[in-house]
């Protein structure tokens, strides 16, 4: 019996030492590229550089929601003191409830469906929104520019998804003066249509 004992003791010490020896150490990672950090607002100019500057316009809204929490960006950014020119930030929840829109208030507590999330061309840009990911994306459509008399233009907005949120700002484009594009759908305003 004590044979059995030694034995079944040199298994479970074979088993053991079987299975350190196999254990295979774990590997490093190699490194994730990250996204290049975006310089400050003031450095960039606007006209130049439109899509950099609202990409960094968005990261410094990011970047605030992060230090100081829902509440107080959400405060912060459906306040006209939040408007640089075009720029104005625009934050959406998961659900596409507009939760910030400082440029026109009224679309706050709105949804970026139909007919909020759709331009004048039949573009479903609201959707394009809800679809965005961490990485970003751009999202051109035809928009009013509430800088230039709610005439309606091309808009190119950054959009990138942040903790259960969507955040986005662009620029508007005039393509157009003389007629909406071919596809468009005539506008209430035709009077107003830019792009």
């Amino acid at each position: 019996m004590s044979g059995r004992i030694v034995t079944g003791i040199a298994l479970i010490a074979a088993m053991f030492a079987l299975a350190a020896c196999s254990t295979v150490p774990p590997q490093p990672q190699p490194p994730q590229p990250s996204e290049p950090s975006l310089p400050s607002l003031a450095a960039i100019s606007r006209e130049a550089e439109p899509g950099l500057y609202t990409k960094a316009f968005v990261a410094e809204a990011i970047r605030r929601y992060d230090a100081e929490g829902r509440d107080a960006t959400i405060a912060h950014f459906n306040t006209t003191d939040s408007v640089d020119g075009e720029w104005y930030l625009f934050i959406i929840s998961e659900a596409g409830e507009v939760l910030v829109h400082s440029a026109i208030p009224e679309n706050v507590g709105l949804f970026v469906e139909k007919p909020l999330g759709i331009d004048a061309n039949g573009y479903d840009f609201g959707a394009a929104m809800l679809a965005v990911t961490e990485a970003g994306s751009w999202i051109s459509y035809v928009y009013e520019n509430p800088t230039r008399g709610n005439f309606l233009e091309t808009k190119h907005a950054w959009v990138i998804r942040h903790d259960g949120l969507i955040f986005g700002s662009g620029w508007y484009q005039v393509i157009r003066y003389d007629a909406p594009p071919p596809q468009q759908q005539t506008p209430t305003d035709p009077d107003k249509v830019v792009a």
